[in-house]
């Protein structure tokens, strides 16, 4: 639809049948109508139930974290970045996690909190919500639909709920809200959730491993020998892409921001729909203009001649320092809603995508690991994650490149950004 009122107008449309309510009875299918399903399928959607307590089906756990949602957190932007947007600070949500050691919860941050831990665990995760409803999607993981956090499947969080599952695959995944997840998403509840495989015998390591390295990946090298399902490394970074449209966050939107409101007597009513108004902020309007890794945030004040955000970003955080053959794990995560291209100054071996290895055993011996060249871009599309081994063989002092590509009329190809972080080994 090109304006609000095609949207509108399509929207009444595809409502004008009125729904039919006798118990067990099938809307129409056709165009005209809105839904194919029975009324209690669709209110199930529309106004999805809330539930405390859990967890359901309890086992003793090996694990537990205790997440606070959802807390504000101002995040600082640079002087160009302030600049543009006419603020020093921009407002964010987030998770904030507990220490189990008894020292309170984690400091405000963003990302949200990393979760770490060993396979084969069984993991309680203990979430309070304080405002509204929310969920915690454990994005890859698949536990029970009943655990998998998105409401409109099973429920959402009113107060407290014990999220229970196990880490069968070690690998990189990333937890996050799903309720309303564009907004919520956008404005910072998530954060990386990393499942370690166990060290092996007489390596002086235990899993979960310190953040930073050293420890063991779950994986092997093309010429890794036959039965290697572990490898271990010196270094690891963790990246965490995101792209955000600070006009989403100043003003800040309504946590139920363009949500279908729910009534309880006729969840089709058209009026429960929310109508784009051009005075609004549209969650179907997105230019991104600030650029985070990590929650590090590129300092780029203007477009640069070809129309795009474009910078260095080098923050310690980031930046990968190694020696020459020190082994470097880079987990990469698409937490943006563009499509990234990730393009390295060395080659690069990749290992596993989306938590499953590739080239081991069971599903994953249908696969295997590859070799990108240096220069050559991997793309990913959003909530898409790798892990990779870097080749430090040789001295090297370059940049890694993270180009970010959405639909906007006014950028020619789409490249919205263009992130360039410092790579030196040696």
């Amino acid at each position: 639809m090109s304006d609000n009122k095609s949207l509108a107008a399509a929207l009444h449309l595809l409502l004008r049948r009125p729904p039919v309510h006798a118990a067990g009875q099938a809307f129409g299918v056709s165009r005209d109508t809105f839904f194919a399903g029975t009324r209690e399928m669709l209110y199930k959607h529309v106004c999805p139930p809330t539930y405390g307590g859990g967890p359901i089906d309890r086992v003793e756990p090996d694990r537990t974290f205790e997440l606070s949602l959802m807390d504000r957190f101002d995040l600082a932007v640079p002087p160009n970045v302030e600049r543009m947007i006419g603020a020093d600070e921009l407002p964010m949500w987030i998770i904030r996690v507990r220490d189990r050691d008894g020292l309170g919860f984690s400091e405000r941050s963003f990302p949200s909190p990393l979760l770490r831990m060993v396979q084969g665990e069984i993991v309680h995760a203990e979430v309070s919500a304080s405002t509204n409803t929310h969920t915690i999607h454990w994005h890859g993981i698949e536990p029970t639909p009943m655990n998998d956090g998105v409401g409109k499947h099973s429920f959402e969080i009113s107060g407290n709920f014990v999220y229970q599952f196990q880490a069968n695959d070690p690998g990189t995944f990333f937890y996050h809200c799903h309720k309303n997840t564009t907004l919520h998403f956008e404005m910072g509840m998530y954060g990386a959730l990393i499942v370690d495989p166990p060290a092996p015998g007489g390596s002086g390591l235990t899993a979960p491993y310190e953040t930073g390295g050293p420890g063991f990946v779950a994986g092997r090298l093309p010429d890794s020998p036959a039965g290697t399902t572990v490898l271990r490394y010196d270094i690891e970074r963790i990246w965490a892409v995101d792209e955000m449209d600070s006009r989403w966050h100043l003003p800040e939107l309504h946590h139920n921001h363009s949500m279908q409101d729910c009534d309880e007597d006729d969840p089709a009513a058209p009026e429960t729909f929310y109508v784009f108004d051009p005075t609004d902020i549209n969650l179907n309007d997105f230019r991104p203009d600030i650029f985070t890794v990590s929650g590090a945030v590129l300092d780029v004040g203007e477009r640069d001649d070809a129309g795009v955000f474009a910078g260095v970003l080098d923050d310690p955080a980031v930046r990968i320092d190694a020696g020459v053959g020190q082994i470097v794990l880079l987990r990469y995560v698409n937490a943006g809603y563009t499509i990234q291209e990730l393009t390295l100054p060395v080659n690069a071996t990749v290992i596993a995508w989306d938590g499953q290895v590739l080239g081991t055993s069971g599903f994953q011996r249908f696969s295997f690991p590859y070799v990108v060249p240096a220069g050559r871009p991997i793309r990913t599309t959003s909530g898409r994650r790798m892990d990779i081994i870097l080749n430090t063989g040789t001295a090297v002092d370059g940049l890694a490149r993270i180009r970010s590509y959405d639909w906007i009329k006014e950028v020619p190809d789409g490249l919205v950004g263009h992130v360039r972080i410092p790579v030196v080994i040696g």
